[in-house]
């Protein structure tokens, strides 16, 4: 799997609207309300393939068709939005428990990403990384 992060300002927080044309030409037209909806800035995606001029991004269920120019690639961990993972002890820093990670985001800090959670179909306010989960094993 293919990591990365996609710089792209939805209309709603763009400083004016001479940005709209260059802006809106990176996402292609069919894909263009979705992005708008799902804002970008700072999501984690994962890279699924090709068309044209297009890559295909994927975040969840959500997919969009975007040009190659604005893709960061960035270091994977080998999960996804909607992997059920464990939350890890990590020698009593965590509380264990399962959970799904409803989004991933990008810190650039730390230069890693940040994964949230929902246990129980509750968000936890708690952020966790790679370190802090594992793949679920079936019962």
């Amino acid at each position: 799997m293919e990591y990365g992060i996609y710089s792209w300002w939805p209309k709603a927080i763009r400083p004016d609207d001479s940005m709209d044309e260059e802006l809106d030409s990176m996402i292609h037209p069919d894909d263009l309300k979705l992005a708008n909806e799902l804002n970008p800035m700072g999501k984690v995606f994962i890279k699924s393939g090709s068309e044209a001029k297009y890559i295909h991004i994927e975040f969840g269920d959500f997919r969009l068709r975007v040009t190659p120019i604005n893709w960061q690639p960035v270091d994977g961990d080998g999960f996804k939005v909607g992997d059920q993972v464990q939350v890890l002890s990590n020698g009593g820093a965590n509380t264990e428990k399962c959970g799904i990670i409803y989004s991933m985001s990008w810190h650039h800090k730390n230069e890693s990403i940040v994964y949230h959670l929902s246990v129980n179909g509750k968000r936890l306010k708690k952020q966790c990384y790679a370190i802090d989960i594992g793949r679920r094993e079936s019962a």
